[in-house]
């Protein structure tokens, strides 16, 4: 059985600042066995939000995850490791335990099952195979070399290693599943058609993943295309990267209005994730108000316009003018 603590008994000196680590072994890996591969992934859960150093989903093998571990050869040569204790209430080395328990809690919210293997494995990103065997056996006895990825593995070395550490499986695994209810913030609603939601297009990957201020961006597409969904999801994923972020959106009417709010408690309760709702407000603009007069829209970091096309003329003149440096983006069924 793999272990859940380390505590170390290491020299204490500066540490250098660390450099970019190469997480393209795991890519290719993710490339070849058609998987998925993430490097600080975010799990959102509730109120709280975990990172998770890297995270893999195989599709014939299920659900990795790993501990990026960055100690340096001349750090630990000579040290040795030894379990944490109960009563030792030092910060552990690694948190196998507890993010494996979030992982499941996340399956199991989202789709009530938790039987995909989710299996450990460790990343010492600067340490080579041939010098791991030379340190003290107590690294040896709490970091299982068949468990461990080390810097100077090849691509089939690192495939090979995860590969052994779980049955292959014939059916293979649903992503849709796995990896969509890890990420469901970032999935359409379930539909009749598909129950577990879809995953969104490359091209409405880029819209989510984009972190732009100080420009005006034009979502568009046909009726019927998703765009109000998209939106909805690109505030959600705002918010949730930077929880002191506000955000505006302007509806046509309160009916729209009305719709785009209960997408996002649906969303909310589907993705097993909480944002505070006042982060997120819905305006409808009434002739006789000056928008850019109201605290809601002097507060606002992003705002975001629905239908845009559907808006007074002269009011989106007005939000372009007067938006500062914040990020405008308006949802529009005719071409720009």
């Amino acid at each position: 059985m793999f272990f859940s603590f380390i505590n170390r008994f290491l020299p204490k000196k500066p540490k250098p600042e660390p450099a970019p680590s190469d997480t393209s072994v795991f890519t290719e890996i993710a490339r070849e066995t058609k998987g998925y591969f993430f490097s600080d992934y975010k799990l959102f859960l509730n109120e709280t939000v975990t990172t998770i150093d890297l995270l893999f989903f195989l599709p014939h093998r299920g659900l990795y995850f790993g501990e990026k571990i960055s100690w340096q050869l001349d750090e630990i040569q000579g040290a040795s490791v030894a379990r944490a204790t109960k009563s030792l209430k030092k910060t552990s080395a690694t948190r196998f335990d507890s993010t494996e328990s979030i992982i499941r809690r996340k399956l199991s919210d989202v789709v009530s099952f938790d039987s995909t293997p989710c299996i450990r494995f460790a990343w010492l990103e600067h340490i080579r195979e041939e010098e791991f065997d030379a340190l003290d056996p107590s690294f040896h006895e709490l970091l299982p070399k068949s468990r461990v990825i080390f810097a100077d593995d090849s691509v089939s070395t690192a495939r090979a290693k995860l590969e052994k550490l779980a049955d292959y499986q014939s059916d293979p695994y649903s992503a849709l599943k796995v990896i969509g209810s890890l990420n469901a913030h970032r999935l359409l609603l379930p539909t009749a058609d598909q129950p577990f939601g879809a995953f969104l297009s490359d091209e409405q990957h880029l819209f989510l993943d984009s972190r732009l201020k100080n420009t005006v961006t034009i979502l568009y597409g046909a009726p019927g295309s998703g765009k109000s969904t998209l939106l909805i999801r690109k505030a959600v994923a705002e918010v949730l990267n930077d929880p002191s972020c506000k955000i505006v959106m302007i509806t046509p009417t309160l009916l729209a209005g009305d719709l785009l709010r209960n997408q996002l408690i649906s969303l909310m309760e589907y993705g097993a994730f909480t944002i505070p709702l006042d982060s997120i407000a819905f305006y409808t603009p009434h002739p006789s108000e000056a928008l850019e007069e109201l605290k809601l829209f002097e507060d606002s970091d992003i705002i975001m316009c629905d239908d845009s096309c559907r808006l007074d003329d002269s009011l989106i003149d007005r939000l372009k003018e007067q938006r500062g440096e914040r990020w405008l983006v308006l949802s529009s069924d005719s071409e720009p």
